[in-house]
């Protein structure tokens, strides 16, 4: 068990976070669909979210951007549904939730896809899988729905690698 001091809004907590395994629960923390489940891996704290854009593809296609990189805070939560990961990261001030099923985090949200000053609905995917050292990597994948912004290339599908690792 690993004890946290966590201060949020001016209050004070102490979470205890236990590694969870699988349990008879399809839904509870540390399960996997159709495979064997690992420890969960809680976060907590300010983390760097570095998103490759210079490896980015659209509809499989090499579409490279510059790199960035932004701090993202994490806490995570569990009750007998699993595990939630509360993060910073939003999109029109809509908190992507993550949500433990057993080997990774993710997260989907339907956002506003922004090109060319136009606006497309679009839906986003993220997800992160734990490393052996603390950091997690994976990816984001957007799909945007509908032709418009401007761009002969939408609709589509638009996918960047991710790397995750304490601040």
């Amino acid at each position: 068990m690993v004890a946290k001091l966590a201060v949020l809004s001016g209050l004070v907590a102490t979470l205890a976070i236990t590694p969870v395994v699988a349990s008879a629960s399809p839904n509870a923390p540390g399960t996997a669909t159709g495979g064997a489940a690992t420890p969960l891996v809680p976060l907590n704290g300010p983390y760097v979210m570095t998103t490759a854009l210079d490896r980015q593809t659209f509809n499989g296609v090499p579409s490279p951007a510059i790199p960035f990189a932004s701090e993202v805070s994490f806490t995570t939560t569990c009750d007998l549904d699993g595990c939630t990961a509360h993060s910073s990261l939003s999109a029109r001030d809509v908190p992507f939730d993550f949500h433990w099923n057993g080997t990774s985090w993710e997260t989907a949200q339907r956002i506003q896809w922004t090109c060319q000053g136009d606006p497309a609905p679009a839906t986003v995917t993220i997800t992160l899988h734990p490393k052996g050292n603390g950091t997690l990597s994976g990816e984001r994948s957007a799909i945007v729905g509908t032709p418009g912004c401007g761009s002969p290339r939408v609709p589509g599908t638009v996918v960047a690698p991710l790397t995750v690792a304490p601040a």
